[in-house]
């Protein structure tokens, strides 16, 4: 029969398998973790690709299938914003943003957007709030910047439009470029600023 010391052999054998079938328990599921991952972010990135070549449908297909797959992913939910929006959807795009929000409430340009969207929509004092919340994380974000600033003039607040577009310009390397610089203008003729306006124009 067994002894005392055959039967602790036998014990840790079972203790020491066990480990190693824990182990490779969790190695698996982390491994499908990755390729989940991996998946939403390529369906995601597809999504995007169809949206920038104009494919609203397919854009929407590949987007809505990225956020299904993890609904914490801003960046698809934003795209699919952007998506819905450029199809027409606009309800759609209008929740697709609210959820977008929800998930990355310090994202500039996403702010920027959303404010955009808002004031096609005739909502200029929610699209007031959208771009003043995304001033601030917006420093040092040429792009973001540029959006706000743009979007403020359209919102008839030409003199917050001015502010936002200068710091565009801070944000740079110092040569803006004539798209800023033709943006800045038009705030500042809307401001009643011709003499600055014709400054920036000339610059440009």
């Amino acid at each position: 029969g067994l002894d005392r010391d055959d039967l602790a052999q036998v014990a840790g054998d079972g203790g020491l398998q066990r480990q190693q079938l824990e182990h490779g328990l969790v190695d698996q599921h982390v491994e499908a973790i990755d390729l989940e991952v991996v998946f939403t972010h390529l369906l995601r990135e597809v999504g995007a690709t169809h949206f920038s070549r104009g494919d609203d449908a397919a854009a929407i297909e590949e987007l809505t299938l990225a956020t299904q797959h993890d609904p914490r992913l801003g960046s698809a939910q934003q795209n699919l914003a952007l998506a819905l929006e450029d199809a027409g959807r606009a309800d759609e795009a209008a929740a697709a943003y609210t959820k977008a929000v929800a998930l990355s409430p310090k994202d500039a340009l996403l702010r920027a957007n959303r404010g955009l969207f808002l004031l096609g929509r005739g909502d200029r004092e929610g699209a007031l709030v959208e771009l003043r919340a995304g001033v601030e994380p917006a420093r040092g974000d040429r792009a973001a910047l540029l959006t706000l600033g743009n979007g403020f003039r359209r919102a008839e607040k030409p003199d917050e439009a001015v502010r936002v577009l200068r710091l565009a310009i801070e944000a740079g390397d110092g040569k803006p470029t004539p798209a800023l610089l033709s943006e800045l203008a038009l705030a500042q003729n809307a401001a009643e600023d011709a003499a600055g306006a014709k400054a920036s124009l000339e610059q440009a």
